[in-house]
C-alpha cells in the first residue's frame, strides 16, 4: 500500500510541475499566478481524462434508482430462494448493462488524486515534501509553493493551520469562502449525477442521503483535516470543470431511457412471495 502511495504522489506532483513550468515562463517561478493555474489546469486535465468514466457512472445512478423498485420486488419474490434471486437481478443489470466499476471506479480515482494531491501539499506546509518535491532536483519548488499565494493566503495553508500563515484572519475568510463554493458545486454535480428523485418513498430516501453525503463529507475533510488552500481551489475547479462538460454532454446526447415494457415484464413473471417453510 505504501508503493501505491508513493507512486500516486509522485504521478501527482509530476503533473503539477510540468503546470508550474509552463506559467512560470509568463509569470514566474514563485508568483501565486503561476500555481493558481497549475492546480486549474490540473483539475481541468483530470476532469478530461475522467469524462467519459463520469458519463458512465451518471448513467448507472440513474439505472440504480430506476431499477430500484424492480429489484425491490425481486428481492421480494425470491425472499426465500437467494441464490435464485441474485441470478434475477443480474438478468435485470446485464439487460441494461448496469456495472458496479463504473458507478462507483470514477469517485474511487478522483478520491484516490485528492488524497494523493492533499498529501503532496501537506508535505510542503511541513517540511517533508512529498512525491517529486522530495527529490533533491525538485527542491527549489519546494521554498516557491510554500511562499506563493492565493488571495494573500500559501498554498499549503489549511484551516487548522491558518494561524501560521502571515495573515490568518484572511485565511480563515479565503478558506470558508472555498468552502462556501465547494459546498453548493458539489451538491449540483451530485444532483445531476443522481437525476430526478424517485416516485418510491424508500429510494427517494436513498438519493437524499447520496445528495448530501459528498458535501457533507468535503465539509468534515476541510475543517477536521486541515486541507490545503490548493487543494480546495484544485476540488473546486474540478467539480466546475465536470458540471460543465456533462450538462453540455446531456444536452447534446440525452440519457436513453429505460425499457419500462421488458421491466414490467420481468415483474409479471415474478411469483407471488411464498412464506417460509416451518
Amino acid at each position: 500500500m505504501g508503493t501505491i502511495v508513493a507512486w500516486a504522489q509522485v504521478a501527482v506532483s509530476w503533473v503539477l510541475v510540468q503546470f508550474v513550468d509552463l506559467y512560470a515562463t509568463v509569470f514566474g517561478l514563485g508568483s501565486g499566478h503561476t500555481w493558481t493555474l497549475a492546480f486549474v489546469s490540473m483539475a481541468l486535465l483530470v476532469t478530461v481524462v475522467l469524462a467519459y468514466p463520469t458519463r458512465r457512472q451518471l448513467e448507472m445512478q440513474r439505472l440504480t434508482w430506476e431499477l430500484g423498485p424492480v429489484t425491490m420486488k425481486i428481492a421480494r419474490a425470491y425472499k426465500h430462494d437467494k441464490a435464485k434471486g441474485s441470478e434475477e437481478r443480474r438478468r435485470v443489470h446485464r439487460h441494461f448493462g448496469f456495472s458496479m466499476w463504473w458507478q462507483l471506479g470514477p469517485t474511487a480515482l478522483s478520491l484516490a488524486v485528492f488524497l494523493a494531491l492533499n498529501s503532496v501539499v501537506e508535505g510542503l506546509a511541513t517540511d517533508s515534501p512529498a512525491g517529486i518535491f522530495a527529490w533533491p532536483e525538485y527542491s527549489v519548488y519546494v521554498t516557491d509553493a510554500q511562499h506563493a499565494t492565493f488571495l494573500g493566503v500559501p498554498y499549503p495553508i489549511g484551516l487548522q493551520s491558518a494561524g501560521d500563515s502571515p495573515t490568518p484572519w484572511v485565511s480563515v475568510a479565503v478558506i470558508l469562502g472555498l468552502l462556501a463554493l465547494m459546498i453548493p458545486v458539489n451538491a449540483a454535480l451530485q444532483r445531476q449525477i443522481n437525476g430526478p428523485l424517485a416516485s418510491n418513498t424508500w429510494m427517494r430516501r436513498q438519493q437524499r442521503i447520496s445528495l448530501y453525503s459528498q458535501p457533507a463529507v468535503l465539509l468534515l475533510l476541510v475543517i477536521a483535516f486541515n486541507i490545503a488552500v490548493g487543494v480546495m481551489l484544485f476540488q473546486l475547479a474540478c467539480d466546475v470543470f465536470s458540471l460543465a462538460i456533462q450538462t453540455y454532454w446531456l444536452r447534446r446526447r440525452p440519457l436513453d431511457p429505460v425499457d419500462t415494457e421488458w421491466l414490467a415484464q420481468v415483474v409479471a413473471e415474478l411469483p407471488e412471495p411464498t412464506p417460509a417453510t416451518p
